[in-house]
């Protein structure tokens, strides 16, 4: 038998045979497109230093301000499902980071890069509302 189609909840899974471990799920386009479709991070954010930015997004560009413990940040970026990427300006200095954004939307993991040294760092942030 080359392969049946056994049905799993919300899935479908195609196995290779009786006693074979290789196992291929396949899920309802509807599912995978929901992952493909940027969350919305519109709204107000904090970071572990108090920092608050505001974020505007269209489609899966955004536009980012406020004020870190640091100083002014102003930026824009993209977002591709839970991932993302920004470029901004901390008190006129530019800085790069990559980011992933929680399953719920509400926490941003990312990690800062500034060009000019290489030095990387973690940071934070919460949907405040």
């Amino acid at each position: 038998m080359i392969g049946w189609l056994a049905e799993a909840p919300g899935d479908y899974v195609i196995r290779s045979g009786p006693g074979q471990s290789t196992d291929l799920a396949i899920r309802p386009a509807a599912e995978v497109a929901d992952r493909m479709v940027p969350v919305d991070l519109t709204g107000f954010w904090r970071d572990e230093d108090g920092g608050e930015l505001q974020v505007v997004q269209h489609g899966g560009a955004f536009q980012v301000r406020g004020m870190s413990a640091d100083g002014v940040v102003e930026g824009h970026g993209t977002v591709n499902g839970l991932r993302g990427q920004t470029v901004y300006w901390l008190n006129g200095v530019e800085l790069r980071a990559s980011f992933a954004i929680s399953s719920d939307g509400n926490r941003i993991d990312a990690t800062v890069v500034d060009p000019r040294s290489g030095a990387r760092e973690r940071s934070v942030l919460v949907r405040m509302r």
